[in-house]
C-alpha cells in the first residue's frame, strides 16, 4: 500500500507556523551580523585612536614645542573622540598656547609636565566621583571648568622658564581663570567669549576670581560660579554635556 504524499491538515498548520520563526531567525541572525561589524569597526577606530593618543601624548610630555605644531593644533578637530585624561591634556596646552599671548606673560613661563600630569590624574579622580555621586555619566562645562580650576590653583603647573625669574604670585590663578573661560565657551567655539572679553564685566570678573583664588573656596562652590557666569555670558554652551 503506498503512503500518502498530502499533508495533513495538522501538519500544513504546524508548517506555516513555524515560517515566521524561520523569518524571525534569518533576521536575527541578519542583525548580529551587523552588529558584529559594527563592533569590529568600533574597535578598530578604537585601536587607531589608542594609537594615535600615545603618540600625541608622549610627544607632548617629551618634545619640547611640539604644542606649537600645525599637527598638534589638528587636534582640536577632534577633541570629542579623545580619551578623557588626553582630551583635558590637550585642552591645557592649547589654552595655555593664547595664555601666553599676554605681554605679562610671553616668553616667561611654560608648563610643569610632571605637575600637569598629576592635574589630570586627580582631574580622573574627581571626575569619577561626581558622576558616581550625580548618578551621570556625562557633565556640563561648567563643571569642568571648576574642577580644573581647582587643580591647577592646588598643583600650580604654570612655571618659570628661568630659575632666576621672579614668578608673578598669581599666575597660575590667572591661567585658571582663562582656562575655565575657553571652556565655558566650548574653547571659543563661537562668538561668546569674544564678545565678553570686550566687556567691562571681563577684567572685574577675572580680578575677582584671582581674589577668590586666594582665599577660601571649594569646587562646588567654583562650579557654582562659572555655571551662573555661563547664564548670563554663554547660554548657548550651558546644556552641552561631555564625557569629560
Amino acid at each position: 500500500m503506498t503512503a500518502s504524499r498530502t499533508m495533513s491538515p495538522e501538519m500544513s498548520s504546524l508548517m506555516r507556523s513555524l515560517l515566521p520563526k524561520n523569518e524571525q531567525v534569518t533576521n536575527c541572525r541578519d542583525n548580529l551580523a551587523r552588529f558584529s561589524a559594527e563592533l569590529d569597526r568600533a574597535r578598530k577606530r578604537l585601536e587607531h585612536l589608542e594609537k594615535k593618543e600615545r603618540y600625541f601624548l608622549g610627544n607632548l610630555l617629551h618634545t619640547p614645542g611640539f604644542e606649537k605644531g600645525k599637527e598638534f593644533k589638528s587636534l582640536q578637530l577632534h577633541l570629542p573622540d579623545l580619551a578623557v585624561d588626553f582630551k583635558r591634556t590637550v585642552v591645557v596646552y592649547l589654552t595655555f598656547g593664547e595664555f601666553l599671548k599676554r605681554k605679562d606673560v610671553n616668553g616667561k613661563y611654560t608648563l610643569d609636565k610632571n605637575i600637569l600630569s598629576k592635574v589630570i590624574e586627580r582631574y580622573i579622580d574627581d571626575l569619577t566621583i561626581i558622576k558616581k555621586r550625580q548618578d551621570c555619566q556625562r557633565i556640563q562645562l561648567p563643571k569642568i571648568a571648576g574642577l580644573m580650576t581647582n587643580l591647577i590653583v592646588k598643583y600650580r603647573p604654570v612655571v618659570p622658564k628661568s630659575i632666576n625669574d621672579n614668578p608673578h604670585p598669581n599666575v597660575n590663578e590667572a591661567f585658571a581663570v582663562y582656562h575655565a573661560l575657553c571652556i565655558c565657551s566650548d574653547f571659543s567655539n563661537g562668538n561668546e567669549l569674544e564678545a565678553f572679553y570686550k566687556t567691562d564685566q571681563h577684567d572685574e570678573f577675572v580680578e575677582n576670581m584671582v581674589y577668590l583664588l586666594n582665599r577660601n573656596y571649594t569646587p562646588e562652590s567654583l562650579i557654582m560660579i562659572y555655571r551662573t557666569l555661563c547664564l548670563s555670558h554663554f547660554r548657548s554652551f550651558l546644556g552641552k554635556q561631555v564625557d569629560g
